[in-house]
């Protein structure tokens, strides 16, 4: 009886996990490219990944022998395996190789060591939001178009779009955007705005008042004209304050905070990079299932759950 007493309530979490997730499974999941592929979207230079041979548009098919058929096998699997040689199995230019990755070794706080190779899985960008006047009027861009190639390059990733952008300071940048199976030719200015979307409580922006939906223009007098500056400026005097100037004119002096990993928290503040008045951000679909297989769904996400 004390055994049949201890046991139910752990059986009974583990159903009612398999019906929550079966009922979400119903009433409709976001999906996006990276929950479905594994296909790579973006390789950073110099890690793990990179230097083994790694290339945006590969797609990995076994890791060690085990198929893998979305991103968060590969991820789960990388980060379990800290410097552990790992043999890729993948369709890279049509042909299928076998490359080896030695994840290296980061420590993450309450966690320990994890394996990290430096790779994003696809994504397909669209047009999240337009604050521009100018671009706002121009019927080729619209909210929820797929960005295709960005002068001339396929964009498997957001990153693709920053790196173009990084590598093209001021100059015009060229887009092909998808929409509903229609290509749509733009061009849009390379600059950067960083807005100031949300304040965090009890922050140093939120006691000297920031307001919300303001850009940012500079930073100890310098223009911003790359969303790494803030960062950048922040790390030269850690200690001091930095003088922000915001597109209404207004004003601000406030000391860098950094967490307790030696992170930048850019002063509180919650930032969003527009892109020549444009803001880039993944597509995402809805996802329904019938009956039987939300079923099915619920109850292999739950044992996904309490492997993981």
């Amino acid at each position: 009886k004390r055994i049949f007493v201890a046991g139910s309530g752990p059986v009974m979490n583990f159903i009612l996990g398999i019906m929550v997730f079966s009922i979400l499974y119903m009433i409709g999941v976001p999906v996006s490219q990276s929950d479905k592929t594994t296909e790579i979207g973006y390789v950073i230079e110099g890690e793990p990944a990179a230097i083994a041979g790694l290339k945006s548009g590969d797609t990995l098919i076994s890791i060690d022998g085990k198929k893998v058929q979305n991103f968060d096998d590969i991820a789960i699997w990388v980060v379990k395996h800290p410097d552990k040689k790992l043999d890729f199995f993948l369709l890279q230019d049509g042909k299928k190789l076998t490359i080896p990755v030695q994840p290296k070794a980061e420590k993450r706080k309450g966690i320990g060591k994890i394996g990290s190779i430096g790779i994003y899985p696809r994504m397909n960008v669209e047009i999240g939001e337009v604050i521009s006047d100018s671009l706002s009027e121009n019927e080729e861009v619209k909210l929820g178009d797929i960005v295709q190639t960005i002068n001339g390059k396929p964009v498997r990733h957001l990153m693709d779009i920053y790196d173009e952008i990084e590598q093209n300071p001021g100059e015009e940048i060229h887009l092909q955007l998808i929409r509903e199976n229609t290509v749509h030719p733009v061009n849009i200015p390379a600059s950067i705005e960083i807005m100031v979307v949300d304040v965090q409580r009890d922050s140093q922006a939120e006691k000297v008042g920031i307001p919300k939906n303001d850009i940012i223009q500079s930073i100890n007098g310098t223009p911003i004209t790359n969303y790494k500056d803030i960062e950048q400026e922040a790390r030269k005097n850690p200690e001091q304050p930095l003088h922000l100037i915001f597109k209404s004119g207004k004003e601000f002096n406030l000391i860098p905070e950094f967490n307790d990993n030696n992170e930048f928290v850019k002063f509180g503040l919650i930032l969003k990079n527009y892109i020549g008045g444009i803001s880039f951000t993944e597509h995402i679909d809805m996802q329904r299932y019938n009956f039987i297989t939300a079923w099915g769904k619920g109850i292999q996400k739950s044992f996904s759950v309490i492997v993981e």
